[in-house]
């Protein structure tokens, strides 16, 4: 298995797919989705570790989904936030050995500025002058 080292900015929230081995910057509340494709004899079996930990599709409150694939997996975290920052590994093994390869996904926050106008009148003249 091989990756490619490249950064990908996103600008809107919506389904991101990467190839496992790519680093991507992407914004908070989106969908992010890791392929590992992996081929061996005997086929291999993946599991995936997000920051040194062995992940198990539906834990964090739903957040990450595991799908086998035949030639591997995908990897589904749902609405991306910095909490789901950090190294997404991808480990193939089969009983002539293992690969591993990773992509470090962060997390752009969304900020929304508000600006308070106050408009002020011209003074106005009450009266007249004698």
């Amino acid at each position: 298995m091989s990756g490619n080292s490249s950064v990908e900015f996103i600008k809107e929230i919506k389904k991101i797919t990467v190839q496992i081995g790519d680093s991507v910057h992407v914004l908070s509340g989106s969908d992010v989705t890791i392929v590992c494709s992996a081929h061996g004899t005997p086929p291999p079996v993946t599991t995936w570790r997000w920051n040194g930990r062995q992940v198990i599709s539906g834990s964090r409150r739903g957040q990450l989904i595991i799908k086998e694939l035949s030639d591997g997996s995908r990897l589904t975290v749902q609405q991306f936030t910095s909490e789901n920052v950090g190294q997404y590994e991808c480990v193939a093994s089969n009983t002539r050995g293992a690969d591993r390869v990773a992509s470090r996904i962060t997390a752009l926050g969304v900020y929304f500025f508000v600006f308070l106008v106050r408009i002020i009148p011209p003074p106005r003249i009450l009266g007249t002058l004698r």
